[in-house]
This record gives structure tokens, C-alpha cells and sequence, in this order.
């Protein structure tokens, strides 16, 4: 039976939970593979204290398959003292790998357990980078997790992808969805049941939460020594290693996990890695940090995500069979009849073109609409050249957008001094520019179009 209705992606996303279910397996949801973990790569792994909200106990890192890692810890996260402890350890064993990475235009990869392990750095970094009594060695640490976490907002980007998300994009499994928010589920399955429960999973960020082996180590530490911190550092960080050492482990079979896909890498990743490269070639050169008060830069950033996603989506539609359903479905691509210079798109279709829009054919060649027309069977859409006779299905694709935004200049930097009546960060520009605009506020409506 055939129908002029598209394949949803909820019911290929649906089969492909069934089709686990029923082989007690991981299924691929996608057929590319869309990360890329680098030779120089440091894997990290961590240790929170609920009880203390404050801070990070250890961090656990190391070059994918190195064997043992390396550990950075501290007996006093609830200060920012801890926390410089960990970033100087940080920045000492980092500093010839970064050092190195950079100067050879490598990207210096930092891959994490989860968005929450990654959040966690994050948040400890910029404790760490807003102090004046930071190290320089725990700047450069800081400096480093902040930028890779600023470019990896950014669709496509590998500069510090999260094991746990990078899995559920890319296998269907049996699990329901709160065991898989958990990594070391992923990494004991198939071996796990239902009834079992990983009592001190690896990669479980709440592992130092109340109750916990760890936690109740913790909590009797705190009795014992109270704010001694150095004698309660000394105690606690022999604790601390074993565990840091298990999630390492889980970390690695997890990237071992990954590496079974499948698909071939996606069309843009290596293109993508080489920008995160080039980025950080140039941030840490200061080092720089993301500012967010610089309104200028912010707009900039949010310009750029959003061409990186309009480009990362639309390679994936012509390259990843699911990706391109969800394009159908959401009116994104499109694919119907050709007529000539015209594509026949069935009635139950949802179409987003409008005149003018660009579209990318299969042969690669760009055509733009010139007029939709509804009809009885669908909607024709002409296009300013005849289409390829691909044997009476055709999918477009919108075409990838170059231009460089409408609302700033990518080359504006926040200055710090302005004059009277210019945006904070903005150059002056040359003074007939404005003047033939028509002053300041024409011209910054020019800067629109």
C-alpha cells in the first residue's frame, strides 16, 4: 500500500524502541556517525557533593585509551580555595598538552560524562577565572573549559561533547527513558535487569548524594575532622580516587559503545572540527572568556549558532535518512512530482517554501521558487529552471545560507570606552558612512538588510 502521506518520525522513532525491545539490543536511530573524538582528546570524569552545593570534589581525566587516570582533587569544595586547587592541579597537567595541541592548530577536546559533568566544570571555572587569586595555571585551566563549553552551544561543534547525549542521539535501546539518563546503565547493558540497581554507578552524578557508600564516607570524614581542611584533605582524597578511577573506566566503555555505530561520519564534522581548532587557537591566545555583558559579541554568537544549525540540519537531511523524515514532515523538504520547472507536492504534505526561497537539488544545483499554486491533487511549486527527472520523486533541500547576519559586524569587539551616542562595543565607523545614512539611527537600520 502506498500513500502520498510522509513517514513520521515519531513512528520510525517508535519501530526502532520495538525493534530493541524485541532483540534485547541497541539499534542505530541514525545511519552517520555525528561525532568525532580526537587522538589529543581528554576524557573527563567528576565528583560533586550535593550536601556542599558548592563545588567539585575531583576530576578524573585522561587521552582516550592512555589506560589509568589522572586525578585533580581537593578535601575542601566548599571554598573557592578548593576549587583553585583542583583548576591549578588542572592547568599544570594540561599545560604542555594544550600548549602543543594549540600550536599544531589541533583542537584541545574535552569530552564529559553528561551536560550536568560539563555544567559542573563550568560553573567551578568561572568561580576559578573571576578570582584574582587564581594561579595562572588554574586561569589557563578555567580559561579552556569555558571556551570549549561557549563553542559547544554551537550545533556540530566537538570541542566538548557529552558521552551520555551523544549515545541517546545516536542507539534506540529497551530502556525507558529514566534508566537512560543514566551512562553506566548504558555501559552494563545488556548484563543489567530490571530488578538490579547500580548502587554506585560510576557516572551517576549524585553518586556523593546522602545514603551513598561514598556520601556516608564523606559524611563521617566531616564529623571526625569538622574544618581542619588539611587533615580532612588528606583523608578524604584517598576516598575519593577509587571512584574517580570507576568512572573513568565507564567513561571509556562508553566511547567504546559509541565507536560500534555503524554509519559513516557526517559530510560537515571535519570542517567543523577544524573551526573548533581555529576558535581556540585564538581564544586562548589571551586567554579569553566569553563575556556575556558584551551585547555586540553576544548578538554575534547567536548569529553564528544559528547558521551552524541551519548548516549542520540541512547536511544531515541529504545525508541521514530519519533526519530527512523529520525535514518531510515539517515542511522543510520537499518531495512530490516533478513537472517540468515545477515540483507537485501531495496534498497532506506541510510546505514551508515561499517565492524566492533557495532549494537544493540532488544534482547539487541551487533553484529558486517563483510560484506556488494549489491544485486538487497538491501544491505546484515552479522554480526558475526545470528540475532532474529522478523517476517522479524529488527531494529538495533548502540551500546553505553564507551570509554573515543582519544585526552586527562580526568584527566588533567590546572596547570598553564608547562615544556619546554609540552602542557600547561598537567602532566608530568612517564618518560619511554614517553621515550619507542619514546619522546614527539610519544607519544602524541599514546594518539590517
Amino acid at each position: 500500500m502506498t500513500t502520498d502521506v510522509p513517514l513520521s518520525p515519531a513512528l520510525v522513532d517508535f519501530a526502532l524502541k520495538m525493534r530493541a525491545a524485541d532483540e534485547n539490543a541497541l539499534v542505530a536511530r541514525t545511519s552517520t556517525r555525528r561525532f568525532v573524538i580526537t587522538g589529543t582528546a581528554r576524557l573527563i570524569s567528576i565528583i560533586t557533593s550535593p550536601a556542599d552545593q558548592a563545588g567539585i570534589w575531583g576530576v578524573a581525566h585522561a587521552r582516550p585509551g592512555a589506560g589509568e587516570a589522572t586525578i585533580a582533587a581537593t578535601g575542601d569544595p566548599g571554598s573557592i580555595v578548593g576549587q583553585q586547587q583542583i583548576f591549578d592541579k588542572l592547568g599544570q597537567q594540561w599545560g604542555m598538552w594544550v600548549t602543543t595541541t594549540l600550536e599544531g592548530g589541533r583542537l584541545p577536546q574535552l569530552v564529559y560524562a553528561s551536560i550536568t559533568c560539563r555544567d559542573a566544570m563550568v560553573w567551578a571555572a568561572k568561580r576559578v577565572s573571576s578570582s584574582s587569586k587564581s594561579t595562572p595555571a588554574a586561569r589557563m585551566a578555567a580559561a579552556l573549559v569555558l571556551n570549549t563549553a561557549h563553542l559547544g552551544r554551537t550545533a556540530g561543534s566537538m570541542a566538548a561533547p557529552t558521552a551520555l547525549e551523544l549515545i541517546r542521539e545516536h542507539f534506540a535501546s529497551p530502556l525507558d527513558t529514566a534508566e537512560e539518563t543514566h551512562l553506566g546503565v548504558w555501559v552494563d547493558f545488556p548484563a543489567i535487569t530490571p530488578a538490579s540497581e547500580r548502587s554506585m554507578s560510576a557516572l551517576d552524578e549524585d553518586a556523593a548524594a546522602e545514603g551513598t557508600t561514598l556520601g556516608k564516607a564523606f559524611d563521617k570524614m566531616h564529623a571526625q575532622v569538622g574544618e581542619r581542611r588539611i587533615s580532612r584533605a588528606a583523608r578524604l582524597i584517598p576516598l575519593l580516587e577509587p571512584h574517580l578511577h570507576a568512572r573513568h573506566k565507564d567513561l571509556v566503555a562508553a566511547l567504546a559503545l559509541l565507536e560500534k555505530h555503524p554509519g559513516p561520519p557526517a559530510p560537515y564534522l571535519e570542517a567543523q572540527v577544524g573551526e573548533d581548532a581555529a576558535y581556540l587557537v585564538r581564544a586562548m591566545a589571551g586567554p579569553y572568556t566569553p563575556n556575556p555583558g558584551n551585547l555586540p559579541a553576544a548578538i554575534a554568537t547567536l548569529g553564528a549558532r544559528e547558521r551552524a544549525l541551519e548548516s549542520v540540519t540541512k547536511t544531515l537531511w541529504a545525508t541521514d535518512q530519519l533526519e530527512q523524515a523529520r525535514g518531510i514532515t515539517s515542511g522543510d523538504v520537499l518531495t512530490g512530482t516533478p513537472q517540468g520547472a515545477g515540483l507537485l507536492v501531495g496534498g497532506a504534505s506541510l510546505i514551508r517554501a515561499r517565492v524566492d526561497d533557495a532549494f537544493t537539488g540532488p544534482d547539487g544545483r541551487t533553484y529558486t521558487v517563483t510560484d506556488l499554486d494549489t491544485t486538487d491533487t497538491g501544491t505546484l511549486i515552479t522554480f526558475n529552471k526545470p528540475l532532474p527527472d529522478t523517476g517522479g520523486v524529488l527531494i529538495l533541500t533548502p540551500a546553505i545560507s553564507t551570509h554573515k547576519g543582519r544585526w552586527v559586524k562580526e568584527t566588533w569587539v567590546n572596547t570598553g570606552t564608547h562615544p556619546q551616542g554609540q552602542a557600547p562595543g561598537v567602532p566608530t565607523p568612517d564618518g560619511g558612512e554614517v553621515a550619507a545614512a542619514g546619522g546614527w539611527g539610519a544607519w544602524a537600520e541599514s546594518l539590517k538588510r
